[in-house]
């Protein structure tokens, strides 16, 4: 049976009016409403926080930059470089007072007590003096021992002691340098090895492995002690206690800067390694261009709107939920954040820092759902349309 349009009319005008223009459907149709507003808000994800309000411990660390720290910080002291010191070979030249004789220069090897033995003069204090003031304490000895009575010495550096220094790591020239004693700092070994590469990390070990007066000799009958079992795999200490006075130092860079603690000094045959920033990577899912895993970049911060720039932009301007789920250390569960697009391009505070781990997710809602119907239906409607012609 046709019902009529005044029929029609009719009934309708019977219809409550708290009905709506379904029947029955007016409740079902505001909470429906109801909640696209509250996931546009960002804030009706059961157990999850805003982005403006995280409690600190949540937060997502700053990225540790390197290019923006003051690495002359890591030294606190500065050795002169004609200064003396134990191990340095001195060149010497006494001039005598009788007439026009004079001495040849004398190659002379400052003593680990300090001290050089300058022929005819005997040993003469000289480690921790100038080369002027070396020149004069001489001197003093050779008129105080009746061996000259007003001399003129001349000392000139000849070689000085150097500490033999491994870098391995994140440098721009990994490799074995020779440093002088008096300057062989954390500083200089950087800057001798060209210095931090782009993918170092703040994080420096310095090991200085165990040293010994007597290792064993093969040649001579001392066989090296191998491990247990015979597989011929040598020891990689000659004595039991060895491995206990190795020491490893480790020195994060930003904070040694930061806080000025320089005197990081470097013996021979230390081993510094500049350790590389590890690839650290994030998750974007949902209604994105471009979903799936991308990586941080190593030396920036990287915000939630740069993380959707990554992932293709959003697939439609009304997904405006966002869900981040972060994992945090000491946490059994991890956290959920939640976060209104909108308010992040309006709001600093809800434009969330991004760490490691964190999962992304554009979320789906009513109103993502209303648009993509009816883009779906204009498609159809559209290509039936011209089907007809």
């Amino acid at each position: 049976m046709v019902t009529s349009y005044r029929s029609r009319w009719r009934l309708a005008r019977q219809r409550p009016a708290h009905a709506g223009w379904w029947p029955a459907a007016g409740p079902h149709l505001a909470s429906l409403l109801a909640a696209t507003v509250c996931l546009l808000a960002g804030g009706c994800i059961r157990g999850a926080y805003r982005a403006a309000d995280l409690p600190a411990r949540f937060v997502a660390a700053p990225v540790e930059r390197l290019d923006q720290i003051d690495l002359s910080r890591l030294t606190s002291y500065a050795v002169r470089s004609d200064r003396v010191d134990a191990g340095d070979v001195l060149e010497v030249t006494v001039f005598s007072d009788y007439g026009d004789a004079k001495t040849n220069p004398m190659p002379v090897r400052v003593a680990d007590d300090g001290t050089a033995n300058v022929p005819l003069i005997g040993p003469v204090p000289v480690a921790g003096l100038t080369l002027d003031a070396a020149e004069r304490a001489i001197a003093a000895a050779a008129v105080q021992r009746d061996v000259y009575r007003s001399p003129h010495v001349t000392v000139t550096m000849d070689a000085q002691r150097t500490n033999r220094i491994i870098l391995v790591g994140a440098v721009e020239k990994p490799g074995v340098y020779e440093i002088p004693r008096g300057n062989s700092t954390l500083l200089a070994a950087i800057m001798e090895a060209g210095g931090l590469s782009e993918d170092a990390s703040p994080e420096v070990a310095i090991r200085r492995p165990a040293l010994t007066d007597s290792p064993p000799d093969p040649f001579r009958g001392e066989s090296l002690r191998l491990a247990e079992g015979g597989s011929g795999v040598v020891l990689a200490s000659y004595d039991e206690n060895l491995a206990e006075q190795a020491q490893t130092v480790q020195v994060n860079l930003v904070s040694a800067t930061t806080e000025g603690k320089g005197g990081y000094y470097l013996d021979d045959g230390d081993v510094v390694h500049v350790k590389k920033r590890p690839q650290r990577t994030f998750r974007v899912m949902g209604l994105v261009n471009a979903p799936g895993e991308l990586e941080l970049p190593p030396d920036k911060d990287l915000y939630l709107l740069d993380a959707l720039a990554l992932a293709g932009e959003r697939k439609m301007q009304a997904a405006d939920s966002v869900l981040v789920i972060r994992r945090v250390e000491g946490q059994e569960e991890p956290i959920k954040i939640a976060i209104s697009v909108n308010e992040a391009q309006n709001n600093g505070a809800s434009n969330l820092r991004i760490q490691e781990d964190d999962i992304v997710v554009v979320l789906e809602t009513p109103i993502t759902m209303a648009f993509e119907t009816l883009k779906t239906f204009f498609r159809f409607s559209v290509g039936s349309s011209l089907a007809l012609f």
